[in-house]
């Protein structure tokens, strides 16, 4: 007699299949790529994308909802679909609109530019979605979560300006010591949120971080400034890139020798302690690095395949629910206390006895011919690749 062992009927809410499917058909609606692969577990990261792998990862640890946040659901099941919803559109934001993340503090910085901009674009390409309000309810539990560690720096406002600028009453404002800094900084954080790409974003960036340095090397004490004198990459430094005129060359678009201040050579800069676990992206580029175009550029693929495409992306316009006001686009989980079909009552205890039954596999060590790697002429004259040792592997039973 085979005994049950003590299990819940039905899995995790981020393992049923349902949730899983629905989360991965807004990722790909979203992004206009099929090939990608969902990783929805547990972790402490929320949610980040590998093109390179074609791969997108997305917690199932979701964070708590303070009060105040906008957009709140108040029930759990509309606070998680709003979630995952948020992030599976803002990873395929980044798939879609930005090119690669530079390198150090600087694509630290960008990445806090490009998330809103990216997000502005999804928002505006997918309204039937309503991603306004997920991305603003996302934003609103991501900046509440790191209150505690704000100082009031301009360059934290680079990344919490975008989630209280529209605020009746920011929970953030910049320290005293900083107005002056942040009165030139903001200007250029807004304009980066309006950028026609990626590439006039980095160029803002640079600008930030060159005023950010020069306020840092003039509160310099004197003894560090003569030691500093003879340093050649100090000494290029160019903190006059940064002012108004140059914030109206980037957002015209002018060429890259005339919008580039700084280098990215230049010293690091320290990110604020409030940024962890908020800046999370590598930027996407997706185009170019997982062997895919986008379809409606008409690059990487014949009309036919195209056609195949916007149909499969119809269809899962309306698997997303695209347009209903009257129920979350990610479905409830399945609690299993309900009637349903007998499948649903026994999938957890099935998974789990699934590997006890599974039939034993040999072990698929290979083994030597019985020349034993001894010269074969025979094998020699027929031209043959490897004239001397040849190995056996063991077959495995085939997986039913």
């Amino acid at each position: 007699m085979l005994t049950l062992p003590a299990s819940r009927p039905t899995q995790p809410w981020h393992q049923q299949r349902s949730i899983r499917k629905a989360v991965l058909d807004v990722f790909r609606y979203c992004s206009r790529k099929l090939s990608y692969t969902l990783l929805l577990k547990p972790s402490d990261d929320l949610a980040w994308v590998m093109p390179e792998r074609r791969l997108v990862f997305i917690t199932a640890s979701l964070p708590d909802v303070p009060p105040g946040v906008r957009y709140d659901p108040i029930d759990e099941h509309g606070r998680r679909s709003l979630f995952l919803v948020g992030f599976a559109a803002h990873e395929a934001g980044h798939v879609r609109y930005s090119g690669p993340k530079p390198p150090g503090s600087l694509g630290e910085l960008w990445n806090a530019l490009e998330d809103e901009r990216m997000e502005r674009l999804m928002a505006r390409d997918y309204p039937e979605l309503r991603l306004a309000r997920a991305f603003t309810f996302l934003g609103d539990v991501v900046s509440a979560r790191a209150q505690g560690k704000c100082d009031g720096s301009a360059l934290e406002g680079c990344l919490f300006w975008r989630w209280e600028h529209d605020r009746l009453n920011p929970r953030w404002s910049v320290r005293e010591e900083d107005r002056e800094l942040w009165a030139d900084v903001r200007p250029l954080v807004e304009a980066s949120w309006r950028a026609k790409d990626s590439e006039q974003v980095t160029w803002i960036a640079r600008a930030i971080l060159d005023l950010v340095r020069d306020q840092q090397q003039q509160g310099q004490p004197q003894a560090e400034e003569c030691s500093s004198a003879g340093d050649p990459q100090q000494a290029q430094d160019a903190p006059g890139g940064a002012d108004g005129q140059g914030q109206g060359s980037g957002a015209d678009g002018a060429p890259a020798e005339a919008q580039a201040p700084g280098r990215d050579g230049d010293q690091e800069v320290d990110i604020p302690d409030s940024w962890n676990g908020q800046v999370s992206a590598t930027g996407a580029d997706a185009d170019t690095r997982d062997g895919t175009a986008n379809p409606a550029d008409g690059e990487g693929s014949d009309a036919q395949d195209r056609e195949a495409l916007e149909r499969t992306l119809e269809a899962l316009r309306g698997t997303v629910g695209a347009g209903r006001e009257d129920r979350p686009i990610i479905p409830v989980p399945d609690q299993g206390d309900g009637p349903g079909p007998c499948a649903e009552g026994v999938e957890g205890y099935a998974r789990q006895l699934a590997p006890l039954l599974r039939p034993p596999e040999r072990a698929a060590m290979p083994t030597p011919h019985r020349s034993r790697g001894r010269f074969r002429y025979d094998r020699f004259a027929q031209g043959a690749e490897r004239q001397f040792a040849r190995t056996n592997t063991p077959n495995r039973p085939r997986r039913s």
